[in-house]
């Protein structure tokens, strides 16, 4: 992404903000803490389940690198020839239910502090009916979402969002959550119900943090660090030296592995927890 953006940087003379579009999880390999670089935000395309939306939001917030976050793309369809279809994301529903997605996705986007919500493909192309279409292909049929994307744009042109800073914050384990499991990607869903859980025990405005490139606002009172198994030791140091400076940890795992999954640092259990293995049921 840097080289595309360093190449779009010369030949415009406005200094537009430059977004691509991410899955809303990895994808190939592909993954925002990793890949976003020098993007000036956070942005995912959306059409998973709308009750899901808010961990997916937390897991792509990247403010602690100074980049706001939003959806660049969602929307459940209504077009009646794809009510069996297999995926969720391909499956059309009623129109009320379509309306209560896309208010759903609208009220927490605003309400975690997403800077924008776009929709796309709004009219299905005539020769065939485009997977993300919202309304069928001909002119006289009406088209609700543009009623209610308008109306959330006039709701919003009423107040100026106002940020406050966090004192809790949730660690991403990023060598655990995309490591290889029994399915593809076990650890990034549990990390995913490690925010989901933050959230529902409504713990307050939540900052996301990532393994890959630490970096912990001092005005943390509390971090959350779950699977966290095999940081590595710039990582673990910068989270010692917080503890010590009067920070509060939960962690879970045994964190003494290295990156080549050997327990190679028992002492981190004692230093950080003041726990000694005496035995071990099994290794690994």
């Amino acid at each position: 992404t840097d080289r595309l953006i360093k190449a779009i940087k010369e030949v415009d003379d406005k200094n537009h903000p430059i977004v691509c579009e991410f899955y809303a999880s990895p994808k190939e390999s592909v993954d925002i803490p990793w890949a976003i670089g020098d993007l000036t935000y956070s942005n995912i395309g959306f059409f998973g389940d709308y009750h899901n939306v808010s961990e997916t939001l937390g897991y792509i917030d990247q403010r602690y690198k100074g980049k706001s976050f939003g959806i660049g793309e969602f929307g459940k369809r209504t077009h009646p020839l794809f009510v069996d279809a297999e995926w969720f994301s391909h499956r059309s529903t009623s129109k009320e239910e379509a309306m209560k997605h896309f208010f759903q996705i609208f009220n927490t986007t605003l309400s975690m502090g997403g800077n924008h919500l776009l929709t796309w493909c709004n009219r299905d192309e005539s020769k065939y009916t485009f997977p993300w279409g919202f309304s069928f292909a001909l002119d006289n049929v009406p088209r609700d979402i543009y009623y209610w994307m308008r109306n959330c744009n006039l709701f919003c042109r009423q107040f100026e969002p106002v940020y406050r800073g966090a004192e809790v914050g949730i660690i991403l384990p990023d060598n655990t959550r995309q490591s290889a499991g029994h399915k593809p990607f076990d650890g990034h869903h549990a990390a995913l119900r490690a925010i989901s859980i933050l959230q529902y025990l409504n713990v307050g405005n939540i900052l996301t943090l990532n393994e890959c490139d630490l970096m912990i606002d001092p005005r943390l009172k509390v971090l959350f660090y779950p699977i966290a198994y095999n940081p590595g030791n710039e990582v673990y140091n910068s989270i010692k030296e917080w503890v010590k400076n009067g920070g509060v940890l939960y962690f879970s795992g045994d964190i003494s592995y290295d990156q080549f999954r050997q327990r190679s640092f028992p002492e981190r259990l004692e230093e950080l927890a003041g726990v000694r293995v005496l035995s071990m049921n099994y290794y690994g």
